[in-house]
C-alpha cells in the first residue's frame, strides 16, 4: 500500500515541478469536436453584388471543477482552408467565436478568438490556407474556460463585388486550445 502512495506522490511532484507555482495546463483538440460531419465546414454560395454568411456550432466538453480557479493564458491555434470552388474575385473573412451557451456565440456578448477576423480573397477554383493564431484570450476568455463546456461557432462570409457567382466552403483543418489554470483546483 505504501508503494503506491510513493508512486503516487512521485508523480503528483513530477506535475507539480512540470506546471510550476500551482499550475495546471490543459492542451484541448477542439477539432477532435469538431470534424466530422460537415461540423468542421461552413458553405458559402454568394451571387454578384451580394454577400454571404453561414456558420455552425458545437460544443466543447472541458474537464469540471475549475469554477474557483483563475485563468492564466488560453492560446488558441490552428488551420483552415478557404476552397473555392467557382467565381470571385471576392473577399472571404473566416471567424471563429466561444460562449458559455450555443446562443452566445450569436448575441453580441460572444467572445471572437480571432480580432480582426482573417481574410483573404478568393478567386477561381482555388485553396487558400488560413493559420489561426490568438495569443492570449485571457482575461476575454477566463468565466468561459473555468465552466465544464463553451460552445464554439465558425463563420464564413464572402463579399461578391464581382458579376460572377462565388461558391466554395471554408473548412477547419485544426483547432487547438491551451488553457492554463492557476491554483484552486477541484
Amino acid at each position: 500500500m505504501n508503494r503506491i502512495w510513493v508512486v503516487v506522490t512521485v508523480i503528483g511532484a513530477s506535475v507539480g515541478v512540470g506546471c510550476g507555482q500551482g499550475r495546471l495546463i490543459f492542451n484541448v483538440d477542439a477539432f477532435s469536436w469538431i470534424k466530422g460531419d460537415r461540423r468542421d465546414t461552413v458553405p458559402y454560395f454568394a451571387l454578384p453584388g451580394f454577400t454571404d454568411s453561414a456558420s455552425t456550432v458545437q460544443k466543447i466538453s472541458l474537464p469540471g471543477g475549475l469554477g474557483s480557479s483563475l485563468v492564466d493564458t488560453v492560446k488558441v491555434s490552428g488551420t483552415a482552408d478557404l476552397q473555392n470552388q467557382s467565381g470571385g474575385p471576392g473577399t472571404m473573412t473566416f471567424q471563429v467565436y466561444l460562449a458559455g451557451d450555443s446562443a452566445g456565440t450569436y448575441t453580441a456578448s460572444r467572445d471572437s478568438m480571432l480580432t480582426p477576423a482573417i481574410s483573404a480573397t478568393v478567386s477561381g477554383s482555388s485553396t487558400t490556407p488560413l493559420v489561426i493564431n490568438a495569443n492570449n484570450l485571457s482575461p476575454r476568455g477566463d468565466s468561459l474556460f473555468t465552466k465544464s463546456a463553451i460552445w464554439v461557432r465558425i463563420t464564413a462570409r464572402v463579399s461578391n463585388p464581382s458579376g460572377v457567382l462565388i461558391q466554395g466552403k471554408a473548412v477547419l483543418t485544426k483547432l487547438d486550445l491551451r488553457v492554463v489554470i492557476q491554483d484552486k483546483f477541484f
